[in-house]
């Protein structure tokens, strides 16, 4: 019988072919004067949020506009003005962290916003502009899904604005075939989800925006206690000499569409030479998203499916988590 929990975990994950559009439009119709006119853009979060400012910098450095991605804590390190913009991501909205990093940025001149799924959120206090998604989840106690998808569709909206050449018709696509993406990403999370199971490594392995999804993909397998997940930049793994891995560790490939001979040969080496199990996450490229930025959303998806598949099969009881340690290290 499923818990509560995981029933909420899957209707926020469900709620995503709704959520996704939605934050999309929040973020077209947004004051880019924030980003695109600043002398620095630094975005910031923790957990899934700091995923989203990765891919956040990334969207941004690819319009020549001087953006970084830091942990919540570290923002405090940073010589900020008012040329600045702090983007503080958090769902909920009370991450203690990054409400302290907004403090930081207003003492210090920064122009300040909220990146948010909580219009009541105790961070809305702290900045001066509100970018709000909605994506009608009823608690922010569970696995992160639908409001993690959306502040990335927001982020892209944004850059949908800055060059609407480069980004329309992926941004239409979103838009209109978002269900059709959604079914896709089910699927092929049904599959992946064989490959996450106890003692056995999974290592998401990536590069460029795609390792956002594959930094997800870890995050979700920690957060389901299951057994270990690790992200490892592409050309990183190859040149680590040794990695622990074992035979019968996963290894999943997350890379731009279409797929390439390299990408091939990289699978080949992985399952051939060293013996493990693999799987790719590459958007087929019938479904038309052409910009990697567009295909991170549909990847995550895919990795957000296969873990709780995963959860659902071998615990299908188990109740919140992570709790015990926010309480802990009061991070909430």
């Amino acid at each position: 019988m499923m818990s509560e929990f995981l029933r909420q975990c899957e209707t926020s994950r469900k709620l995503q072919n709704r959520s996704i559009p939605e934050a999309l439009n929040a973020g077209l119709h947004s004051d880019i004067d924030l980003v695109s006119d600043r002398k620095l853009v630094v975005l910031t979060g923790c957990g899934d949020s700091y995923a989203v400012a990765q891919y956040g910098q990334w969207a941004l450095l690819q319009e020549g506009i001087n953006a970084v991605a830091l942990s919540a804590s570290e923002v405090n390190r940073l010589s900020i003005n008012q040329g600045c913009t702090v983007i503080g991501i958090t769902a909920s909205g009370r991450s203690l962290s990054t409400i302290d990093a907004m403090d930081y940025a207003k003492e210090h001149g920064a122009a300040t916003v909220a990146l948010t799924d909580n219009r009541n959120g105790p961070i809305t206090e702290h900045v001066d502009t509100l970018w709000l998604t909605d994506t009608h989840v009823k608690t922010y106690n569970i696995i992160p899904t639908a409001p993690t998808t959306a502040a990335l569709a927001y982020l892209f909206g944004i850059v949908g604005q800055i060059n609407e050449k480069l980004y329309h018709d992926d941004v239409e696509l979103l838009r209109t075939q978002m269900y059709r993406i959604h079914q896709w990403a089910e699927k092929e999370g049904e599959k992946l989800s064989a490959l996450i199971d106890r003692g056995h490594t999974v290592y998401f392995i990536s590069e460029g925006p795609n390792y956002v999804a594959a930094q997800l993909g870890m995050m979700k397998v920690n957060e389901s206690s299951l057994t270990l997940g690790v992200s490892v930049l592409r050309e990183e793994f190859q040149h680590y000499g040794s990695l622990p891995t074992r035979t019968g560790d996963a290894a999943v490939l997350v890379t731009d569409s279409p797929s390439t001979e390299s990408d091939q040969r990289f699978l080949h080496v992985l399952k051939e030479i060293l013996a493990l199990r693999t799987f790719h996450i590459n958007l087929p490229v019938d479904y038309g998203l052409k910009t990697p930025l567009a295909q991170v959303i549909a990847n995550t998806l895919v990795v957000q499916t296969a873990v709780l598949s995963a959860i659902l099969r071998d615990e299908p009881e188990k109740e919140w988590f992570r709790l015990p340690h926010a309480k802990a290290f009061r991070i909430y």
